[in-house]
């Protein structure tokens, strides 16, 4: 009925155009999930942080994947019932593997980028033969045919899936079965917008049980560490060398912080104990 309480959450500042008529003829209230933040490395992006911002300061609540937007939207870090962070849950998959890997194959999802380190994990194959790498994303015909190159110059093919197209969830649990480690190599630099979010790649190899290697960027790192649930380290091969056999050595370690980690995000109470503020509409 139009006397009903509508809370709208969304991510794209479009859904508040008009915030005013729309209050008019529904009993609605909005909430504004900030997920990324756009560093101003050209003037689209300028513009659009500042549409952002102003809707920002619109909404009756607006809440953030990481501190350091929530900082950038406000000018400080709020924690009210109106302006918070809350970065992504987790819905876990139920995926057994073995404690102690024979093979082992890295596993990489999402949008495909130049920023994401690619180029660094096929410098680090041609050397370290005993590792594969799955690639289950997409990205431009150009970057394709520039990352094929690479791959055949340094005679990796056979070390490396690449189908350059999106799976569905079904077929991404398929091809993680056998897969023992996410990798999230981020270039670590403010221009990077994965710098200041909670990135969904690292949540989904968490979701399918796999020990996280990442680039000390993001605000899930301090999580990483917390639940010992896989390996932060800089942008260098002796870094993801020694990171890889320890988690080879330890995998199970691993996979129990994984446990944690999984159960601390677990969707249902994670969300259930961070949206009560909703409750009270």
């Amino acid at each position: 009925t139009r006397k009903e309480k509508i809370i709208v959450i969304s991510w794209h500042p479009i859904s508040f155009f008009g915030m005013f008529f729309q209050k008019m003829v529904r009993n609605i209230d909005f909430v504004f999930w900030n997920g990324d933040y756009f560093p101003p490395v050209k003037l689209s992006l300028v513009l659009y942080e500042k549409l952002k911002k102003h809707y920002n300061s619109k909404v009756k609540y607006a809440i953030y994947q990481s501190d350091l937007i929530n900082e950038k939207m406000n000018d400080r870090v709020l924690h009210t019932r109106f302006r918070k962070t809350l970065p992504w849950g987790i819905v876990p998959r139920n995926i057994n593997r073995p404690d102690n890997p024979k093979k082992f194959t890295l596993l990489f999802v999402g949008m495909v980028r130049e920023s994401q380190g690619l180029e660094f994990l096929f410098e680090f194959l041609k050397h370290h033969r005993e590792y594969s790498l799955k690639i289950l994303g997409v990205c431009t015909k150009e970057l394709y045919q520039k990352y094929n190159s690479i791959i055949k110059k340094n005679k990796i093919k056979d070390q490396i899936y690449f189908p350059n197209r999106f799976v569905s969830d079904k077929e991404l649990e398929e091809e993680s079965k056998s897969c023992q480690v996410g990798i999230a190599v981020y270039d670590m630099d403010w221009r990077n917008a994965t710098y200041y979010t909670d990135p969904g790649k690292v949540k989904t190899y968490a979701s399918l049980g796999l020990p996280i290697v990442m680039t000390d960027v993001s605000a899930i790192v301090p999580y990483i560490k917390k639940f010992g649930c896989g390996r932060v380290i800089k942008k260098e091969y002796n870094e993801l060398e020694d990171a890889l056999l320890d988690i080879k050595r330890h995998y199970k370690k691993y996979v129990e912080g994984l446990k944690k980690f999984n159960k601390y995000f677990y969707y249902e109470t994670y969300y259930k104990s961070r949206f009560r503020f909703l409750e009270h509409e």
